[in-house]
């Protein structure tokens, strides 16, 4: 059933081992999903997807993870029978093992007749790492959110808040989570920047506006004023000039990327980001906005 939805996938050798978990954290009644295959990892031309699916038949689930630069944040999604949404919900639970809690805002989708869902909010696996707040208020690159200790530790993912909970036996997320990592560092060799410079910043391009004033709903002509999240690249000049835009998972061609894109562009302002000398460089800025 989920076949179709795995484009270009590259087999990793990384096969998701079934370890007996307590899924005591969930709500009772939540379905149990074992391993039906092997990850893949989806090199796109703007992200890379890790994917597997489990469960089997009706039940059968295909999780994504999906990464638009390095660092370890992952948009996640989920295709089967089993991921509709509860009418209400606008929110569900992710619970990594018994670790973690998650609660993110939640798109309904369809992929060609199959119901699926996506988390708006970017996941890491993990608390923030030591002394990552003080970098940020410094406005000093935070080399990588996700806690590879956690990425270990995790042996089940679960979705609560849907109208059939279920709990995703992956084995340890450790591995198909650094082959993530691997390719979104390539992933941006790709972009329009010195490679050396991003590898040693000492502050990265920051915002000098809100971004949410950016780009709003009410932007778009009224028959496309639906709830949406965007998820945008932008090319930040040394003069804090927006220098090129791409909406990562939109066709260039489509209304949506233009009308993103001339917003973004228009609207952007940065403070540049800094080399480790302190000059101003060339860099990207990476966000997403949930428009209702």
């Amino acid at each position: 059933m989920m076949d179709r939805f795995v484009k270009h996938a590259l087999a990793c050798g990384l096969g998701a081992v079934f370890v007996a978990s307590s899924s005591a954290a969930l709500a009772q009644g939540a379905i149990d999903l074992q391993p039906a295959g092997e990850w893949t990892l989806d090199y796109a031309e703007d992200s890379c997807r890790l994917s597997s699916a489990f469960g089997e038949g009706e039940q059968q689930v295909l999780l994504g993870l999906t990464a638009y630069e390095p660092r370890g944040i992952v948009f996640i999604s989920a295709l089967g029978e089993s991921t509709r949404i509860s009418p209400l919900a606008r929110t569900v639970t992710l619970s990594l093992d018994t670790i973690e809690e998650v609660e993110s805002p939640v798109l309904a989708a369809d992929f060609d007749g199959t119901p699926g869902l996506l988390l708006t909010w970017g996941v890491s696996f993990g608390p923030l790492p030591e002394g990552a707040r003080g970098r940020m208020r410094r406005d000093e690159p935070v080399e990588r959110w996700s806690n590879p200790e956690i990425e270990e530790e995790v042996r089940w993912i679960g979705f609560e808040g849907l109208q059939q909970d279920f709990v995703l036996h992956t084995g340890s997320m450790r591995a198909p989570l650094a082959a993530l990592e691997s390719c979104a560092q390539e992933l941006t060799t790709h972009w329009d920047i010195d490679q050396q410079a991003k590898d040693t910043l000492s502050k990265v391009a920051r915002p000098s506006r809100r971004p949410m004033r950016w780009l709003e709903l009410r932007d778009f002509p009224r028959e496309m004023r639906h709830q949406m999240s965007i998820r945008f690249r932008l090319i930040v000049d040394e003069n804090g000039e927006v220098d090129g835009c791409h909406i990562m998972g939109a066709d260039p061609a489509s209304d949506v990327y233009r009308i993103a894109c001339e917003n973004l562009s228009e609207n952007g302002s940065f403070h540049p980001a800094e080399d480790a000398q302190g000059n101003p460089v060339r860099s990207y800025y990476i966000d997403w906005l949930n428009l209702r």
